[in-house]
């Protein structure tokens, strides 16, 4: 077994998360499938999958020396065409917010920020023809020098084929 094999399955093993490199050399970016999704993760930037009580499977992505996490939830297509009225809907949020409709690269959807109980949190549904992404970020503090790096992990999300 190669030495960088057998480090990164003890880490997997060990510690539940992988860092995302290629051949053992840290990159800018790399893109990575985790199942009904893709993503690119930064270099230096660690994920790990999650089951939930609900058996809803959450990968939770992190940088170890900042605050924070990001998590991304793939859920499995919804019938019918999901239109901006349905999304807007899957929200739960009260009529009175204004949401507007975005694009992140492939997927399209909603973006709401807000601040709760001492913790800051941005969250996202996206979807692309009838499957959904939900994914949320938060910290104990809104850090902006993070801002860009969460902005292109979400313009980075796709739906598998």
């Amino acid at each position: 077994m190669k030495p960088i094999l057998f480090a990164t399955l003890t880490l997997i093993l060990n510690f539940g998360y992988v860092q995302a490199e290629s051949n053992g050399s840290p990159v800018k970016s790399k893109a990575i499938s985790l199942g009904s999704f893709e993503i690119a993760i930064p270099a230096g930037w660690l994920y790990k999958t999650v089951t939930q009580i609900n058996m809803q499977v959450v990968t939770q992505i992190f940088h170890p020396d900042k605050d924070g996490v990001f998590e991304v939830t793939s859920i499995i297509s919804l019938p019918g065409k999901l239109t901006q009225d349905r999304m807007r809907l899957l929200t739960n949020l009260d009529s009175s917010v204004d949401l507007t409709w975005q694009k992140w690269d492939k997927l399209s959807g909603y973006q709401y920020e807000y601040t709760e109980a001492g913790k800051f949190y941005r969250q996202w549904w996206l979807t692309h023809h009838n499957k959904i992404i939900f994914a949320v970020y938060s910290s104990k503090v809104s850090d902006e020098s993070l801002r860009n790096v969460i902005d292109d992990m979400v313009n980075s999300l796709a739906i598998s084929k």
